[in-house]
């Protein structure tokens, strides 16, 4: 956990009385400073923020699904902010569904190899600069002896309302100084198209989620280049290992291949003609639902339940009929109908549009 980052203040928890600033984690000695002066700030910047632990489980997206890694972090209560006048002060936009489809047709038209990234602990990237943010220790940590602390934090926690947007422009203007243009209609999007002496065009798109990152190129050596030069500012990952400038020849860079993306599993091929075929599917996420709804027993087992055509629910209702199975109706009072409909919407948006009509209706 990068608590490094912290600018900390010992406070009293009893009285918020301060009695020390802490320049950072490392060492460093006591400075004294004035508690009314500090006061004055938390009052200004709203109020301190509570903190926990969040402790996580990655797998891949393959079936079965296979264990990759365990983390955690802290994380900032930012629900307790207070609100911002212009509700769009803190929007950070996020690559949807529809850009996701335009990218993977634009490169596999363009005969382009897919790769992706991750950048570890990315919102801990941006600087809070003049910002005051303050938040609690949470529960559980102990560096002080016992005494409890508030931080006034000198990068972005998760939590911050305010984070993913800051860590989208630390990103953007990283990017933007390698060449790459972000797209006026989605930031999200970044493109970078350069043409050598010999009349070669290199292109690399950049399609960016949070913290991953989906690579399209035709040009792998300039996309290693990026990669790196992005890993010298930020921990950047390729596969298990960090990658970077001076990383550069010992990274096996097979790991890069796109394969696991936002939960799709992503399988590319190319034939003798060089006829680029880019597969998406989510059956790991499909099978993670059916088995959380209980449907993967032998009584749904290849069943077929086509949707009726229907106007609205009631003309369904007449073709379906009422429910009389006994073990149906206990089933529909266990599980919320909001859910499952939802579960099906995430589906539905990224790889599953032959179920559009129905999750229509039943939504």
């Amino acid at each position: 956990m990068k608590l490094a980052c912290l600018l900390v203040c010992s406070v009293r928890a009893s009285s918020w009385h301060f009695i020390s600033l802490y320049p950072s984690l490392d060492g460093v000695k006591n400075k004294s400073v004035s508690h009314n002066k500090w006061k004055e700030r938390i009052r200004k910047s709203g109020g301190v923020l509570p903190s926990h632990i969040v402790y996580a489980v990655k797998f891949t997206s393959d079936v079965p699904r296979r264990f990759l890694k365990a983390k955690a972090r802290m994380v900032a209560g930012g629900n307790f902010e207070k609100p911002p006048d212009d509700a769009f002060e803190n929007f950070s936009p996020t690559a949807g569904p529809s850009l996701n489809r335009l990218v993977d047709a634009y490169g596999t038209l363009k005969g382009f190899e897919f790769w992706s990234t991750d950048c570890t602990q990315a919102f801990l990237n941006a600087i809070t600069g003049d910002r005051d943010i303050f938040v609690r220790q949470p529960y559980g940590l102990d560096l002080h002896n016992g005494l409890r602390c508030v931080y006034r934090l000198k990068k972005y926690l998760y939590g911050v309302r305010r984070a993913p947007l800051a860590w989208q422009q630390t990103l953007s203007a990283c990017l933007a100084k390698l060449g790459f243009v972000s797209f006026k209609d989605d930031p999200c999007l970044m493109r970078r198209v350069q043409t050598d002496e010999q009349g070669n065009t290199s292109e690399i798109i950049a399609e960016v989620f949070v913290d991953d990152i989906k690579w399209a190129t035709n040009d792998t050596e300039a996309l290693k280049d990026v990669i790196c030069s992005v890993g010298d500012q930020f921990q950047i990952t390729v596969g298990p290992k960090k990658v970077d400038s001076l990383l550069r020849d010992k990274v096996d860079w097979n790991h890069a291949k796109i394969s696991t993306y936002l939960g799709m599993k992503y399988s590319q091929t190319c034939d003798e003609q060089g006829y680029v075929t880019l597969a998406v599917n989510q059956t790991t996420y499909i099978v993670q639902v059916i088995k959380r709804f209980e449907l993967d027993g032998d009584d749904y087992a290849g069943r077929d339940t086509p949707l009726p055509a229907a106007s609205s629910i009631k003309e369904l209702e007449k073709k379906i009929g009422k429910l009389d199975d006994e073990k149906l109706i206990a089933w529909s009072k266990k599980y919320s109908f909001p859910m499952i409909v939802g579960s099906l919407i995430h589906a539905m948006v990224r790889t599953r549009p032959d179920i559009a009509y129905a999750v229509s209706v039943l939504s």
